[in-house]
């Protein structure tokens, strides 16, 4: 429980509908059921991810995503949720002025404590996750109020015994070789989810099929839960190594 009080309230700014669970939603989990507040703004409503057209249409998918992520954030505990309704795939084409000005609004409204969002290379390299990753990075510097920003990266442990085989079977990595992956020792928080949020946090992915189901028929959902069973942070501005 104390490692992750001191973060206070909590404020996600993530790209697409499941980011935030795939990131971060064992912390999530683990600050509401200590009372703290935890919200999620989200850019898109992840229209452009349609895997399986015949079950989830290109002209539905947004809208599915959308309902699909109530039932996550409601399994996880994320009580308070903002969207941006930019386009999917189109972030990286939003003018900084014309994001940041929702945000920012978004932000003095909430008042958090902590920011989680993608460290700058957007994890999988993706333009809206990058995106979205400056902005929160740069909101934090306009309110007049004292914010951490906290970028989630990949587990250099979890990555060498179960993500490695996701990405080859599944290219979950996307735009990049291989993600940028850090040892414990690098972050600022390194969480080890206990089996009971592991679990939490596999029945929030279950909630969001139309992203998960390839994930989930290739792999059992005991290893998906080991596989993002850790959540690391550094802090802004940390996450350069020497």
């Amino acid at each position: 429980m104390d490692t992750v009080n001191h973060l206070g309230d909590i404020l996600g700014l993530w790209a697409h509908p499941d980011d935030e669970t795939f990131c971060c939603g064992g912390l999530a989990a683990l600050a509401s059921s200590n009372g703290q507040r935890v919200g999620c703004i989200t850019a898109t409503r992840g229209e452009a991810g349609v895997y399986h057209p015949e079950k989830w249409s290109k002209e539905k998918i947004g809208q599915i995503r959308t309902l699909e992520l109530s039932a996550a954030q409601s399994i996880l505990g994320i009580n308070e949720h903002y969207w941006l309704d930019f386009a999917d795939g189109g972030c990286a084409q939003v003018s900084d002025e014309k994001a940041l000005t929702k945000i920012r609004a978004i932000v003095k409204e909430f008042r958090p404590n902590t920011i989680v969002t993608f460290a700058p290379i957007g994890l999988t390299g993706h333009g809206d996750h990058r995106a979205v990753s400056r902005w929160a990075t740069l909101v934090a510097r306009q309110v007049d109020f004292r914010v951490r920003v906290l970028y989630a990266v990949v587990s250099e442990d979890a990555y060498k015994r179960h993500l490695r085989d996701m990405d080859k079977e599944l290219n979950i990595f996307f735009d990049v070789d291989e993600p940028d992956l850090y040892a414990s020792d690098e972050c600022y928080l390194a969480l080890r989810l206990s089996k009971d949020l592991r679990r939490q946090k596999g029945k929030a992915l279950r909630a969001m099929p139309s992203q998960t189901l390839d994930m989930l028929e290739n792999f059992s959902i005991d290893q998906v839960c080991q596989a993002f069973g850790d959540e690391y942070f550094v802090l802004s501005g940390n996450e350069h190594r020497l």
